[in-house]
């Protein structure tokens, strides 16, 4: 019975590693302390390094941002996984792009923490469209120039600021034909 058990438990990590290697999206692996130990092809091709020279690398040369790194060890600390988390990571070359990751600690049978493993998608063309939505949203398509949305979007906060601030503010307007 022990025999079958090891058996199982060897086709399964093959599995798990060939699965590893074959994902498209980057899956990496970190030490409870935030030290990569293994990426999978994908995820150093997404950032532009071979997979020995991230062996070894802090997790946060690729997440730039300190509040980014925080809050990713803040909703692993609380929760022991990290959902649909959307940061900025840095390639190699520094150039910086949008993912969303998610993670989760991996435990021993006897429930001893592990290491963290990470699924990242890329996400820099959703982030694009959102930006672009928003900017359109808000501006002339033509002239480039804000619209009235935008426009009330500025005077709502400046009319907050001067009440905060027990100040005044004012609007001139100019009509031009």
């Amino acid at each position: 019975r022990r025999a079958h058990g090891l058996a199982l438990a060897k086709r399964r990590e093959a599995a798990d590693h060939d699965l590893f290697g074959q994902a498209a999206e980057g899956i990496y692996l970190t030490t409870r302390s935030g030290q990569i130990t293994d990426v999978n092809p994908a995820m150093a091709e997404l950032l532009g390094y071979g997979r020995e020279e991230m062996a070894g690398l802090d997790a946060r040369v690729i997440i730039p941002r300190a509040a980014d790194v925080r809050r990713f060890q803040e909703v692993l600390a609380a929760e022991g996984v990290a959902r649909d988390l959307e940061v900025e990571l840095k390639r190699k070359d520094g150039t910086v792009f949008w993912v969303r990751i998610t993670s989760a600690l991996r435990r021993a049978g006897d429930g001893e923490p592990l290491y963290h493993i990470s699924v990242v998608e890329d996400i820099t063309g959703q982030k694009i469209a959102q930006e672009r939505v928003h900017y359109l949203a808000t501006h002339d398509e033509l002239t480039g120039l804000a619209n009235r949305a935008l426009f009330g979007q500025v005077l709502d906060n400046a009319i907050e600021m001067a009440q905060r601030s027990d100040r005044q503010c004012a609007v001139l307007f100019i009509d031009l034909d």
